[in-house]
């Protein structure tokens, strides 16, 4: 029997808050010895199905990128017939006793699939778009599937519970648990290395942004706002990719103060996160964003959107700063506030640090999802 079957469109190595989430969520449910399955998209160059760290991963569909799967396309509706069919499979063979989707396609899939059979169903919301038109009736459908199935809802911050209260979630079956981080398996990198390898000056301050290259993300904003630094002895880095970057680049042209670094290996991110002194999150709606966690966990003064989603993180003055999104002049001015004082971007650090090391633990984060699961703890 399958304690708990994770579904999820993206999985490592595809990038992504929700991809790393998920994956770190199936390597402490197999480390507490509970049996774990993942379905998930395939990706180019990778086997169907194996074992991962003791966690049984079906990969199913065809090939895909990360960029490819950030809009609805063919690959993304095979998928769904897919997933179910692995869901299927995994319940005749070996028996499934809760199932926990992750985003909008799986909650199709295992919201059907729990209509039909009936199994236990738990969905986590990795943000919910504030859109209209065809987007909406797609998010309402999908929670409605959801709601009938008697699912469980996750919401990641209080704002987004509401706003699923009010597309008609049943109030009695929301709950809000946040994404977690484990501090410790987060690698130090080398800092001096990162500023050598890109040519940062010594008394340039370095500022990067780690994400996909989406319109959700507000790369934009932080494009312009280099623009209004481009005197200022700062350096950008801009490290992901996304269907965005095309256009990104065009609206970067001239600027010596920014660069795009696209994906890179774990021993760079390391030492880009060693080496900055600023990270920028300017996105326009977030659920809980893995990334900023990091930074926060290592202890980087941050700056970042007054957003639901981050505003559960982010204390204006106590553990970063925020800006109204959209807002490059704001973003600009904020960033001068951190490079002018060095004892400001400490006391943010630290105190970020703190926060996600006393609230966002797997330990406490884990304990309230396996009385979701209504798993016993093994011990």
């Amino acid at each position: 029997m399958i304690d708990v079957c994770l579904v999820t469109l993206k999985y490592p190595p595809l990038l992504g808050g929700d991809a790393s989430h998920t994956q770190q969520l199936a390597k402490e449910l197999s480390r507490r010895g509970y049996r774990v399955a993942v379905v998930t998209i395939k990706p180019r160059k990778k086997p169907s199905s194996q074992y991962e760290d003791g966690v049984w991963v079906e990969r199913v569909g065809v090939g895909s990128e990360t960029t490819e799967l950030e809009r609805f396309c063919l690959k993304r509706a095979l998928f769904i017939v897919c997933a179910f069919a692995a869901l299927a499979k995994l319940w005749a063979r070996a028996g499934i006793r809760t199932i926990h989707s992750h985003g909008w396609d799986p909650g199709l899939v295992c919201g059907l699939f729990s209509l039909i059979t009936r199994a236990k169903l738990v969905h986590t919301l990795h943000g919910i778009p504030r859109v209209s038109g065809l987007l909406a009736l797609w998010e309402r459908l999908v929670l409605k599937i959801c709601s009938a199935a008697r699912a469980f809802l996750i919401a990641l911050n209080p704002e987004d519970a509401e706003l699923a209260a009010s597309m008609g979630v049943p109030r009695n079956r929301i709950r809000t648990i946040p994404n977690a981080i484990d501090v410790e398996k987060l690698s130090r990198g080398d800092a001096g290395a990162f500023r050598s390898r890109y040519g940062v000056r010594k008394g340039e301050a370095v500022a990067i942004f780690v994400g996909r290259l989406h319109a959700q993300k507000g790369v934009d904003t932080l494009i312009r706002a280099a623009r209004l630094l481009q005197d200022y002895p700062i350096k950008f880095f801009v490290i992901g990719s996304g269907h965005e970057a095309r256009r990104y680049l065009e609206e970067a042209r001239g600027l010596s103060n920014l660069r795009f670094l696209g994906e890179v290996p774990e021993d760079v991110l390391s030492q880009a996160y060693a080496a900055c002194d600023i990270f920028v999150l300017p996105s326009i709606f977030e659920g809980m964003p893995y990334a900023l966690m990091e930074a926060m966990a290592l202890g980087k003064a941050v700056v970042a959107s007054d957003i639901e989603g981050v505003k559960t993180l982010v204390k204006d003055g106590e553990t970063g700063l925020l800006f109204p999104p959209r807002d490059p002049q704001a973003l600009a001015e904020r960033i001068k506030i951190l490079c002018e004082n060095p004892e400001l971007r400490r006391k943010l650090g630290k105190n970020a640090r703190e926060l996600v090391l006393s609230r966002y633990s797997w330990e406490s984060v884990l304990n309230k999802l396996l009385r979701l699961y209504g798993v016993i703890p093994f011990g």
